[in-house]
C-alpha cells in the first residue's frame, strides 16, 4: 500500500512482516517542490513492493485495519478462509465448526462489509489477506 498522509508532498507505505511486527517507510518532499506526479507514485509502489518481497513482507492497507479490528476472531478466520477459496464445508472442517455457522458468520460479514454475495465480500476484501493471514498464523500456531 502507497498513499498520501494527508500532505501531498509526502508518501508512506506499512509493512507487516511474517511475525507481526509493523513497519513504516516514509517518502518526503520537501513542501516548496511539487506534489508526486501519477507516474512517479506508480514507479514509488512498484519499489516499495520489491522491498517488500526482498524484506519478507507484506504491504497493507493501514485505512482498513480498523474494520479487522472490529471483526471477531471467529469472523476473522472465516473471511480469511473464504480469501483462500474455500467452501462453508470446507471452512467450516478446518475451524472444526458446524457450516452453518459458517454460514452465520458469513451474513454477519456481508453486513459489516455491506455486501449481498459471497463473491462481493471476497472483492471487496481481498486486500485485507495479508493482515488476515498474519492473525490466522499467529492464533492457530501456523
Amino acid at each position: 500500500y502507497l498513499g498520501p498522509v494527508g500532505l501531498p508532498f509526502m508518501l508512506a507505505a506499512r509493512y507487516i512482516s511474517l511475525d507481526g511486527i509493523a513497519y513504516s517507510l516514509i517518502l518526503q518532499r520537501r513542501s516548496d517542490e511539487p506534489e508526486f506526479s501519477e507516474k512517479e507514485r506508480d514507479l514509488l509502489h512498484l519499489c516499495f513492493m520489491q522491498m517488500a518481497s526482498v524484506l519478507g513482507s507484506r504491504l497493507v492497507d493501514p485505512t482498513h485495519t480498523s474494520v479487522v479490528d472490529r471483526m471477531r476472531p471467529r469472523e476473522r478466520d472465516v473471511l480469511y478462509l473464504f480469501l483462500q477459496h474455500m467452501s462453508e464445508r470446507q471452512v467450516a472442517s478446518e475451524l472444526g465448526i458446524s457450516p452453518h455457522t459458517v454460514r452465520d458468520y458469513g451474513k454477519r460479514l456481508n453486513l459489516l462489509f455491506e455486501v449481498r454475495s459471497r463473491e462481493q465480500l471476497v472483492g471487496l476484501t481481498h486486500h485485507l489477506l495479508p493482515v488476515l493471514q498474519l492473525d490466522f498464523d499467529r492464533r492457530h500456531g501456523v
